[in-house]
């Protein structure tokens, strides 16, 4: 059975950390870090794909070499969609939070499909 109800801790930095084996399924995995004004965190996507979503706030970001600069506008999770990005397997990303921020890390296996950043 799957642990469906994940608590995030209290505090900054990595706050939640799910992996397909932790939870009990087969694909998604599941970070949540909250970071201050100019503190970044990155990851190497190695053979899983990520989509990183603005939950709140706003950061600078790169990814798979490309400079995608300050994304996110909402300072609330109820005001209106997240900005998101998708990273390929195989591809570095990092993100520097310019106000405070809120960001999750949704992970599953690369199909190989070679599609690039967006």
């Amino acid at each position: 059975m799957s642990k469906l109800l994940v608590k995030a801790d209290k505090g900054l930095g990595r706050v939640a950390h799910v992996t397909p084996k932790s939870a009990g399924w087969t694909y998604v995995g599941f970070d949540l870090h909250r970071l201050k004004p100019g503190e970044s965190v990155s990851g190497k996507t190695e053979d899983r794909e990520v989509c990183l979503v603005f939950v709140t706030g706003k950061g600078k970001a790169s990814a798979g070499g490309k400079d995608l600069g300050l994304l996110g506008e909402r300072m609330s999770p109820f005001e209106g969609k997240p900005w998101s990005v998708y990273v390929p397997e195989g591809s570095d990303w990092s993100v520097t939070a310019d106000t405070g921020l809120e960001l999750a890390v949704c992970s599953a296996p690369g199909l190989g499909g070679g599609l690039p950043v967006r």
